[in-house]
């Protein structure tokens, strides 16, 4: 089959054409998450992060607080402050919120930017396809980003935190604490029958 001259022209440049490596949102976001892994912005992260996890950290946020109460009220006073210790009391006790227990759990001294490593930080590509963005680095790292409420939230920090050992050992704690719960008041309900009257 033959084709005009001008459409095979209009082919070839089509096939040589990259596709854009500059984002200037993308970019935006990138550098917005630098700065504030750089300004140890425990705030500012959780602005660029997913809503998915703000759901999860609020979920976690209130679930903690209803086993540290619980735990108050009803564990035996010998293995109360080791249990609420297991549960990181202190992070319910000063956090309000879903953000305040995620800042309390971010180690942004992991992610602490060394003077070396600045270069490394450029953006040396950057793909978009659809709502999902990749930037990856000179240094070759890669972060992931979603777009979500008409702007570029990371999904780095969401990842770092559900693989963070802290986490994993809250999670476990809090298994543990509602099991030991539901345990005794069994344990008291059988009691309370017994002693009942025939």
């Amino acid at each position: 089959m033959q084709y005009p001259l001008r459409s095979c022209l209009f082919l070839a440049l089509l096939a040589c054409a990259e596709p854009p490596t500059f984002d200037p949102e993308v970019s935006a976001a990138f550098q917005s998450v630098v700065s504030a892994v750089r300004g140890k912005d425990g705030g500012r992260l959780w602005e660029l992060s997913p809503e998915a996890m703000h759901t999860e950290m609020q979920a976690l946020f209130e679930q903690q607080s209803v086993m540290v109460s619980a735990v108050q009220a009803a564990y035996p006073e010998s293995d109360r402050a080791a249990a609420l210790a297991d549960l990181a009391s202190s992070l319910v006790e000063g956090a309000k919120d879903g953000r305040d227990l995620f800042i309390a759990l971010l180690d942004l001294d992991k992610f602490a930017i060394q003077p070396a490593s600045e270069r490394g930080l450029a953006i040396a590509e950057l793909t978009i396809n659809g709502t999902e963005a990749v930037v990856t680095t000179v240094g070759g790292e890669s972060f992931r980003f979603v777009k979500e409420a008409g702007g570029w939230r990371t999904t780095v920090l969401a990842a770092q935190v559900e693989v963070s050992p802290g986490l994993k050992r809250l999670r476990a704690n809090l298994d543990i604490a509602k099991a030991n719960l539901a345990s005794w008041d069994r344990a008291v309900q059988e009691t309370t029958d017994r002693s009942k009257p025939e």
